[in-house]
C-alpha cells in the first residue's frame, strides 16, 4: 500500500514596513509559467494564507492582486514542498509612491517666482515638509506614500502677498507626479504727485498711482518708493 505524505505552503504577505497585509491574492502552480494553477489564495486579517495537502515537490507562486496602497510584485517565485512539513513564503511590497512638483507664476507677467516656501501635509494635518521654489519657479517634494495630502504657501516671496489657498493632492498610483501651480499677487502701494506752484505754494494738481513695490523694497514713509 502507497501512502501520499504532504505537506503545506504557508504564505505571509507584508509591506516595506514589515506589517502584515490582508486581501492579497497568490496564484500556485505545478509549473513555472504558472500554467494550470492549482488554485488561487487570498491572505486573511493576520496576513496569512496556508496551502494543505501538496505532494512533496516544487512549487511556484505569483501575486496577482494586491490592496491598492501596495506595488504589486508579479514576480514568479519558488518553493520546495516537503512531506509532513510546512513551508514558508514571506512577500514583501513597497508602497504606492509618488511626487508633488509646485510651480509658483507671477499672475500679471506670467514669469516664474523664486522663493515662495511651501508646505505639505498629511491627512491628519501634520507638516511633512517644506520647500522653497527657485529661480526656475519650479520644487519637487521627495517620495509621498498612497494617500490624501495639502500644499499650502507659508511664505510668500519677496514682495509678494502670501497665498493662503490649499491644494489637495492625492497619491494614487506608483511614481506618479502630481504639479501644484500657485499664483502671488505683488505687493502694491500709494504714491501720490502733487504740483504746487513755486511762487504761491498753491497746489496746481493732484494725482495718485498704484506701483508695484519691487522685490527686495518696502514702502518708504511719506509714500514714496526707494
Amino acid at each position: 500500500v502507497n501512502v501520499n505524505k504532504y505537506g503545506s505552503l504557508k504564505i505571509t504577505k507584508q509591506d516595506e514596513d514589515g506589517a502584515v497585509v490582508p486581501n492579497t491574492s497568490f496564484k500556485v502552480s505545478k509549473n513555472a509559467d504558472m500554467s494550470s494553477p492549482i488554485g488561487t489564495y487570498k491572505t486573511g486579517g493576520d496576513g496569512t494564507v496556508t496551502v494543505n495537502n501538496l505532494l512533496p515537490q516544487k512549487y511556484y507562486v505569483q501575486e496577482t492582486a494586491v490592496p491598492s496602497h501596495l506595488v504589486l510584485d508579479t514576480t514568479v517565485r519558488e518553493v520546495t514542498i516537503e512531506a509532513n512539513q510546512t513551508a514558508n513564503y514571506t512577500a514583501r511590497n513597497n508602497w504606492v509612491k509618488g511626487k508633488v512638483q509646485l510651480r509658483k507664476i507671477d499672475p500679471k507677467s506670467g514669469k516664474q517666482v523664486a522663493g515662495a516656501t511651501y508646505a505639505i501635509y498629511n491627512d491628519k494635518g501634520q507638516e511633512l515638509e517644506r520647500l522653497v521654489t527657485t529661480a526656475t519657479g519650479y520644487v519637487e517634494s521627495g517620495y509621498l506614500r498612497f494617500g490624501n495630502y495639502t500644499v499650502r504657501e507659508v511664505i510668500a516671496p519677496s514682495g509678494y502677498i502670501l497665498n493662503k489657498t490649499s491644494y489637495p493632492v492625492t497619491i494614487a498610483t506608483n511614481e506618479q507626479k502630481i504639479t501644484v501651480t500657485g499664483e502671488d499677487e505683488r505687493q502694491t502701494g500709494r504714491l501720490e504727485l502733487t504740483k504746487e506752484d513755486s511762487v504761491t505754494g498753491v497746489v496746481l494738481k493732484t494725482s495718485t498711482k498704484e506701483k508695484y513695490v519691487l522685490p527686495g523694497h518696502s514702502e518708504a514713509p511719506g509714500g514714496s518708493f526707494p
